[in-house]
């Protein structure tokens, strides 16, 4: 918007000074003839002047007047003492040009006489000769040639207008692909990176949507139909035993669908949540300390050792705690399941980022699935994993890399050359 606004006052600015300089032009060679009518009346006034050498002084006032009505103009005779000119003035009477005045109405020339010093001649210059004729159209010349450069300046604008406005209705009409192509010199770069950015973000959560509708439609048939067929032997068997056997398999079956539910609600609600969020800036390596605590039962259970590599330094990012929390508890999580012994967290820092390593002695992950395992309902399919009674759905991760994007950092994955397993790096922005 300052670049649109630069833009207008220096246009408005240079056209005024261009159009000016050249209607100077103009009316400088116009004004020719107007010097030659004073050059001509100084010419009369000084001829009158000769001739007035012979005419005694008591004969000067009809002199005077038969001249006026001989040559048809308004000449005047006047004391010397009416007028109360400068000594600078004074030698100007008697010049060849004679002394050109401006009274409130008009302009008029005077010159004094040679054989009566005490005596001037007026001659009023005709008012119509001190206009010039062209200034009607001098003036709506100016006024056009501004509209002219104004709309000049406008046209490149009025393009950019004009294509934003198509690239935003084919948007509407469902091409979420089209993006308003950028030029340098536009004056609505602003406008035009505010719209793109906007464009983006709607198709992702369209995409987003999409997934999940079919993410949730396809992965919720296969408890449906578990449930449906428990349903229907449970209401057949008769046994008590049986009856129960079948109504708990029919819980858990319900179990998996309700944490299926709200894994998918959980992961729909990110986009709302990110735009609320405070950041305080906290002690990294105890923070974490207190944080990992929390699966000490978790680790004991599947007979882990958890080490926690700390730098020697004090490391204070702007973080989000708790959602930051949630995002290593799922990393956390995914090693615990396909960890045999180790898992290692590690902190360290530079001028790039301030870096979380998470990584396990685990089977890994291979090369071609690293990034994909950061996308959402992508799910590691591991030969030992049961699938029937996974609660995993493939958004831990995906969540993840949600969160780190609200602290501007990023995830990588990579594999742990010590370790042998699956190294996940959150790099948040450097301390």
């Amino acid at each position: 918007m300052s670049r649109l606004l630069l833009g207008l006052l220096c246009t408005t600015l240079l056209s005024l000074f261009l159009l000016s300089q050249l209607l100077d032009q103009v009316v400088q060679q116009d004004e020719q003839p107007e010097s030659g009518y004073q050059r001509l009346a100084a010419n009369l006034l000084r001829q009158l002047d000769q001739r007035s050498a012979d005419v005694p002084l008591a004969q000067l006032p009809s002199f005077v007047e038969q001249q006026s009505s001989n040559w048809q103009l308004p000449l005047q005779l006047h004391a010397s003492s009416a007028f109360q000119l400068p000594a600078e003035l004074q030698h100007q009477l008697t010049e060849p040009e004679g002394l050109l005045l401006a009274s409130n109405d008009q302009l008029y020339l005077l010159r004094r006489l040679s054989a009566h010093p005490d005596w001037l001649l007026r001659l009023p210059l005709d008012e119509e000769d001190t206009h010039h004729p062209l200034s009607l159209w001098l003036t709506l010349g100016l006024y056009f040639g501004m509209a002219l450069l104004l709309m000049l300046w406008l046209f490149p604008l009025l393009q950019r207008l004009n294509l934003l406005t198509k690239v935003a209705e084919r948007f509407g009409s469902g091409d979420t692909k089209v993006r308003m192509p950028l030029h340098r010199l536009s004056y609505i770069p602003s406008l035009e990176h505010s719209f793109n950015r906007m464009a983006s973000q709607i198709d992702q959560l369209m995409q987003e949507n999409q997934l999940l509708a079919s993410s949730l439609s396809h992965d919720l048939r296969t408890p449906l139909a578990c449930f449906r067929f428990g349903l229907d032997a449970a209401l057949d068997a008769e046994p008590a035993e049986q009856k129960n056997q079948y109504l708990k398999r029919l819980e858990k079956d319900a179990d998996r669908m309700e944490a299926m539910v709200n894994s998918f609600l959980d992961y729909a609600s990110l986009s709302r949540a990110g735009s609320k969020l405070s950041f305080a800036s906290l002690e990294l390596s105890d923070w974490l300390d207190a944080v990992l605590q929390h699966y000490q039962p978790l680790l004991q259970q599947k007979q882990l050792r958890l080490e926690l590599v700390r730098p020697k330094h004090c490391m204070h990012p702007r973080i989000h705690a708790d959602w930051l929390e949630r995002a290593i508890s799922n990393v956390i999580s995914n090693a615990c399941r396909f960890a045999r012994q180790v898992i290692r967290v590690e902190l360290s820092n530079n001028k790039q980022h301030c870096c979380i390593t998470i990584s396990d002695d685990g089977p890994g992950i291979d090369s071609n699935e690293q990034q994909k395992v950061l996308e959402p309902f992508y799910k590691v399919i591991q030969k030992d994993t049961d699938t029937k009674n996974n609660t995993h759905f493939g958004l831990g991760l995906a969540i993840t890399v949600q969160i780190l994007s609200w602290h501007q950092g990023k995830v990588q994955v990579s594999r742990c050359r010590q370790l042998g397993g699956a190294r996940f790096s959150l790099q948040l922005p450097p301390c």
